[in-house]
């Protein structure tokens, strides 16, 4: 498959690729720093199949690296920088990751093994025999189906309601089915260009940007990190054409805006506003259409759609609030409780909700080394060879056939753009030796931030509602529980809030009632 690859990268060779600060890259410079990498890979003893964890920040180094293990036959495993050591240890021994390639050279020591994080650089710079640069051993994939994807590329890690580790498997076929999709959605044409603000760890930007990129020959204009400032500033000095943004990023660029000098008439070139992985409510919409000139395009998609899976037109119908209907190729069904479908609705009125299930070629095979959370999330119908997915959240169609989320099903709680899931905190809170029991919920925080998270939390050795502590007590420990949380989890998942009460609520079959917890005044 990396044939696929190399031939985009030939088809554009002339054409410009990236600009990162005061660096451009060509089509035909990118592809040869990647083969350079890829036969570097190659002469330490990477093999076809082999996991090769990917940890960068938004800059050259990812996308060299992440096109260097594809094109030396490798799989990517793509994770966001900011995970702590034992969140990254978690990742590489599920995966089998061999080899972890990173922004900074270090070694992680474990109770089995040590793991080697190392540079491009270092890489590049060291011959085939150099023993600094040992791959790991291969995994034990015993709990890997022998019926893997033969055309995987990526692995993309989401937490689950467990804390357990999911890789999401995304194969070429899924990518080719994405682009050819997304393509049309935003109607590319070739003298587009993009604005990379998006993290290419997550499957948002690492479709929607880098590969659309590579498949339509556009040039990308990177940022490491992301500031309003520096966004506002490239998109008026590049004269971008398309910005793909969650909302977060669309109300800070707004907030900087207001103190803007700058005529309305600034983003004279641009002429789409994307926007995905949360909800966009219909006033930010208006507002960013009304500062930006262009128009919004809301969709929704999941780690496991390879990214988009359904838009708002950008010449037809757009209907703020909603995220549209399905792209090319993609079928959706809602299902009630009792897993009985629901039709659209003929009126504007009792529009019936119901979990949103999805099917086409984006979506994925499964998850990495996980059989039982593959069959827990996918379900088939005998005439039909291709699996459904169960999204886990709620919505409704309204007569025109567009879908509206409503809500999700699974705890999920969305944090300035990241999502985290409520055990993964509560497992790392039950740790301290002052913790008897945790639950960990979602707070709405306004459009900025969606929500911020708060720990409900049960105290060892307590008398009725913890009066074991004084105020002032109960404060230094709220402190001392989220600098605990920072030691093992990434900022994003830290807790903003934290609650001392008597007794967690739960149903008979011991699970956490969170809905009585959001409720609690």
């Amino acid at each position: 498959m990396n044939i696929f690859i190399k031939n985009h990268f030939e088809s554009h060779s002339t054409k410009p690729f990236l600009s990162f600060e005061d660096s451009e890259y060509s089509f035909a410079a990118v592809y040869q720093k990647a083969f350079s990498i890829a036969e570097k890979l190659k002469q330490i003893g990477l093999e076809s199949g082999d996991r090769i964890i990917i940890r960068f920040w938004n800059e050259p180094d990812f996308i060299f690296a992440y096109f260097g293990v594809l094109l030396s036959g490798g799989i990517a495993v793509t994770v966001s920088p900011m995970l702590t050591q034992p969140e990254l240890t978690k990742i590489q021994t599920h995966s089998g990751a061999r080899l972890i390639l990173s922004f900074e050279d270090a070694t992680i020591s474990n109770k089995d093994t040590e793991l080697h994080q190392i540079s491009l650089e270092k890489l590049l710079n060291s011959l085939y025999f150099d023993s600094s640069i040992n791959l790991l051993e291969k995994g034990n994939t015993n709990n890997v189906s022998k019926d893997l994807p033969q055309d995987l590329a990526v692995l993309i890690y989401t937490s689950g309601t467990t804390a357990s580790p999911k890789g999401v498997m995304l194969t070429y076929a899924n990518i080719k089915a994405q682009l050819n999709a997304a393509g049309k959605v935003l109607e590319i044409n070739q003298s587009d260009s993009l604005l990379g603000i998006l993290s290419l760890s997550h499957v948002f930007g690492q479709m929607d940007v880098l590969w659309l990129a590579l498949f339509y020959g556009l040039k990308i204009h990177l940022i490491s990190k992301f500031e309003a400032s520096h966004a506002i500033k490239t998109l008026r000095e590049k004269e971008i054409s398309i910005l793909i943004a969650v909302p977060t990023m669309y109300q800070l660029m707004l907030k900087y805006l207001d103190n803007d000098i700058y005529s309305s008439n600034q983003f004279s070139k641009l002429r789409v506003c994307h926007s995905g992985a949360s909800y966009m409510s219909p006033q930010l919409f208006q507002k960013v259409e009304k500062s930006f000139g262009a128009g919004v395009q809301e969709g929704y998609g999941l780690t496991e759609t390879c990214s988009m899976a359904f838009s708002n037109p950008i010449n037809g119908i757009r209907k703020p609030g909603s995220i549209g209907k399905p792209i090319e190729g993609v079928e959706m069904i809602l299902l009630d409780e009792n897993n009985n479908q629901i039709k659209k609705s003929s009126s504007e009125e009792n529009n019936e909700i119901g979990e949103i299930c999805i099917r086409g070629q984006i979506v994925t095979e499964g998850y990495f080394g996980s059989p039982e959370e593959t069959q827990k999330a996918f379900f088939t119908e005998t005439e039909h060879k291709d699996l459904w997915l169960r999204t886990g959240d709620l919505g409704f169609l309204d007569k025109d056939g567009y879908l509206f989320l409503v809500d999700r099903k699974k705890d999920l709680i969305v944090h300035s753009g990241h999502k985290v899931y409520p055990r993964e905190v509560e497992e790392v809170l039950e740790k301290h030796p002052l913790v008897d029991q945790v639950a960990v919920i979602g707070v709405l925080a306004g459009e900025l931030h969606g929500e911020k998270i708060k720990a409900f939390v049960v105290l060892k050795n307590r008398d009725p509602n913890n009066k074991i502590l004084s105020d002032e007590q109960k404060d230094q420990l709220k402190i001392e529980l989220k600098n605990f949380c920072k030691k093992e989890l990434a900022k994003f998942k830290v807790p903003n809030f934290f609650e001392f009460i008597d007794e967690i609520p739960k149903t008979p079959s011991g699970k956490l009632k969170r809905l009585e917890l959001r409720n609690k005044k």
